[in-house]
């Protein structure tokens, strides 16, 4: 029993469930899907809807959406705001694709899935009886799925934002970005991140990390730093990306090659001296990738910076 309810105020202004079956009504809503909190509105807005005479829409309720810790979401919280994702770098589509499985889910389990196959896949009967629980570490997954999949084009255009806010566009090409946001792209949570990869790869000297001590003070370092720099100048630059991948690569292996036959010097004995001189640490990038994103000159000046700090 709903009783005598009241559709319109003592001011004249109507109540929300009047309100919104007008709404509905106008807009020619057809199905209304909500959470299960709006259980206590729907017969209300059922004896409005048989009082104007009008076609029921058809009704869903769903549980609510929950965050980790089991609180209600609410647009209170300003940390999970839309917004919020928008302005880190979030790709729309995984938004989309992540809010899509809140409470409802494929027959088979995909979850990396497009608009179109949502909508082609979309079944009321799929929906949990359970609560949708928002991971924004499961969101943060998702969108590095699609950021590895996007093209490097898109990408780098919808970096440069969040680059310009950093003052990082000055004399940056648009063949360099995307060689950077190839190969760091597996690292990135959201575009965000970007600036802090190029601002590391900009730097024209590093500080070596104690761990990155001993590999640059081994008896054959400075041979090793000297034939690499040596090999290094002989590469050919061009004015987009100063170094080819695929020719950098040759000539680390050939480097290689060459000192083991030479000096019986090779493996990490050649790479991670090279590694410590040019990022001051043990672990990053492969050299290969590393190498054509700094370029002639940056290199030059790097490992110089790193052999004065290991005095050698």
């Amino acid at each position: 029993d709903v009783g005598d309810f009241i559709i319109f105020k003592s001011d004249g202004i109507p109540t929300y469930n009047y309100a919104v079956v007008i709404d509905d009504i106008t807009m020619g809503i057809t199905h209304i899907i909500r959470a299960n909190e709006h259980l206590v509105n729907t017969p209300r807005q059922v004896l409005i809807y048989q009082a104007l005479g009008e076609k029921m829409p058809e009704f869903g309720h769903v549980s609510v959406v929950l965050d980790t810790s089991g609180r209600k979401m609410s647009k209170r919280m300003g940390d999970m705001s839309v917004g919020k994702y928008a302005r880190q770098g979030y790709l729309p589509e995984a938004v989309v694709n992540f809010m899509a499985l809140l409470g409802w889910s494929p027959e088979d389990s995909t979850e990396i899935m497009t608009i179109e196959e949502l909508v082609e896949a979309f079944d009321l009967s799929r929906i949990s009886k359970s609560p949708g629980i928002f991971d924004a570490q499961k969101l943060d997954w998702m969108n590095n799925q699609y950021i590895r999949a996007s093209d490097l084009d898109r990408l780098a255009d919808l970096a440069m934002p969040f680059l310009e806010a950093e003052g990082l566009t000055q004399g940056l090409s648009k063949e360099w970005l995307k060689y950077v946001i190839a190969v760091v792209r597996d690292e990135l949570h959201y575009l965000a991140q970007l600036p802090n990869f190029v601002k590391e790869f900009l730097a024209g000297i590093v500080q070596v990390q104690p761990e990155a001590l001993p590999p640059l003070q081994l008896e054959t370092t400075g041979m090793v730093l000297d034939e690499f720099l040596a090999r290094l100048e002989a590469l050919p630059q061009t004015e987009d990306l100063p170094l080819q991948q695929q020719q950098v690569q040759a000539m680390l292996k050939q480097l290689n090659k060459d000192l083991k036959t030479r000096a019986g010097v090779s493996g990490k004995a050649v790479y991670m001296p090279i590694r410590a001189a040019l990022t001051g640490a043990v672990s990053g990038q492969e050299l290969y990738y590393l190498v054509p994103i700094l370029g002639k000159e940056r290199a030059v000046a790097r490992i110089k910076s790193s052999r004065q700090q290991a005095g050698i």
